[in-house]
C-alpha cells in the first residue's frame, strides 16, 4: 500500500452520500496505523452543501511536525449559516502558582493565599482570544498579569490584582497588543444606596438636556408619596382620596398632583404632621383637571410653587361656621370666591 495516498470512503450522513478522505500516518518503525479520532477530525473531509465546496475535495495531508488536536485549536471555526446556542458553560481554572495561559483557557480564578502568583499571557496575535481573570483570596501576596516580552497590555507590560475579588478581562486585540477591558474591584466600594439618593445632585456648570422623562402614576385611593414619585393623577370616582406629602425637610423635592375625574369627590393633598403648604394644612382639588405643584422648601414648609386652578386652601384652624348671610359672604370673600 502506498501510505502517501489518502483513503477514500463513501459515507452516508443524514441520508446523503458524502465522500470522506483521510491520510494514513507512518509510525516510527515504518508501519502504518489508522489515524486517531483527533487526526480524523483534523483531516476528515465531507463534501456537501454544509461546506460550500465542490463535491470532490483535495484532502489535507499530514506534514512533518504536525500534532493532532481533536479540537483543532490551530484552525478557526467557520460557520456557513446562523447558529443558535441554548446555553454555554465556561470551565474555570483554579490557579495557585505561576501559570502561562493556554488557548483552551477562558476563566482564571487565582488563589494567592500561600504565595505570589504571576499569570503570563500567550503571544498576542490578534486572534480575539479573551480571558477573564479574578482574584478571590484576601492575602497580601501579589497577583501579576504580564504580557510576553516586548508586548503590551494597554501600554503596560504588566498589571496587578491587588484586592480580594479584583477582576479583569483581557483580549488579544492585535499583534503584540492585549486590550484590558473591564477592570474592577481595585479599591472601589459601591455604596449600599446605589442610587445615592441621600446625596444631593450638584451641577457645577450650565447643563442642557435634550429631553427629560418624569415618573407619573395614577392613584384611586389614599396614597403616601415617596422620593421616587413626581406626577400624580388622582381619580376620585369611587370617593374622595388623600395624597399625603412626606415630612418637609428642605430637600427640594417637587410633586405635581392633578384631579382627573369629573365627580364631586375631592382629591386632597395633605401635609404631614405640623407641616404646612403656604400656611395651610392641605390643598383640595375640587374640579376636574384642578392641579397643584408643591416643593419641599424648608423644614416644616411646602411651597405651593404653582397655585392651583379650582382648588381650595384650608387654613390650619378652620374658620367658625357662619350663622347668617353676612358671615357666609365674608367667608366666601376670604377664599376669593366672591367680590
Amino acid at each position: 500500500m502506498n501510505i502517501d495516498d489518502p483513503l477514500i470512503r463513501t459515507l452516508t450522513v443524514n441520508g446523503e452520500k458524502r465522500i470522506a478522505a483521510f491520510q494514513l500516518t507512518p509510525t516510527v518503525s515504518g508501519g502504518v496505523f489508522l489515524p486517531t479520532f483527533g487526526e480524523v477530525a483534523r483531516h476528515f473531509v465531507l463534501a456537501g452543501p454544509e461546506t460550500g465546496d465542490p463535491a470532490i475535495m483535495v484532502p489535507r495531508l499530514l506534514v512533518a511536525g504536525d500534532t493532532p488536536y481533536a479540537a483543532i485549536l490551530a484552525d478557526p471555526n467557520v460557520f456557513f449559516s446562523v447558529n443558535a446556542f441554548h446555553g454555554i458553560r465556561l470551565v474555570p481554572k483554579i490557579v495557585t502558582a505561576n501559570y502561562t495561559l493556554l488557548p483552551s483557557d477562558t476563566v482564571i480564578v487565582v488563589v494567592a493565599a500561600d504565595n505570589d502568583v504571576t499569570l503570563t499571557l500567550p503571544a498576542a496575535m490578534g486572534t480575539g482570544q479573551s480571558y477573564r481573570i479574578k482574584r478571590i483570596d484576601d492575602s497580601l501576596n501579589v497577583v501579576t498579569v504580564q504580557a510576553r516580552p516586548g508586548e503590551l497590555i494597554d501600554g503596560l507590560s504588566l498589571f496587578t490584582l491587588d484586592n480580594q475579588f479584583s477582576v479583569c478581562t483581557v483580549v488579544d486585540e492585535s499583534i503584540g497588543y492585549w486590550d484590558k477591558g473591564f477592570f474592577g474591584g481595585e479599591g472601589i466600594t459601591l455604596p449600599t444606596n446605589i442610587a445615592i439618593l441621600d446625596q444631593d445632585n450638584e451641577f457645577t456648570a450650565l447643563n442642557t438636556f435634550t429631553g427629560i422623562r418624569l415618573s407619573a402614576i395614577t392613584v384611586t385611593a389614599d396614597y403616601f408619596l415617596s422620593p421616587f414619585d413626581y406626577a400624580i393623577l388622582g381619580l376620585a370616582d369611587a370617593g374622595s382620596l388623600t395624597v399625603f406629602l412626606p415630612p418637609a425637610t428642605g430637600s427640594g423635592q417637587v410633586y405635581r398632583v392633578k384631579k382627573g375625574d369629573a365627580t364631586n369627590n375631592i382629591v386632597h393633598v395633605r401635609a404631614a404632621g405640623t407641616d404646612t403648604i403656604d400656611g395651610s394644612i392641605s390643598v383640595d382639588l375640587v374640579d376636574q383637571w384642578a392641579n397643584v405643584e408643591v416643593m419641599d422648601f424648608s423644614a416644616g414648609y411646602w411651597d405651593n410653587a404653582r397655585p392651583p386652578i379650582n382648588a381650595l386652601l384650608l387654613p390650619d384652624v378652620p374658620p367658625p361656621t357662619p350663622t347668617n348671610n353676612a358671615e357666609v359672604i365674608a367667608l366666601l370673600q376670604s377664599y376669593g370666591l366672591c367680590a
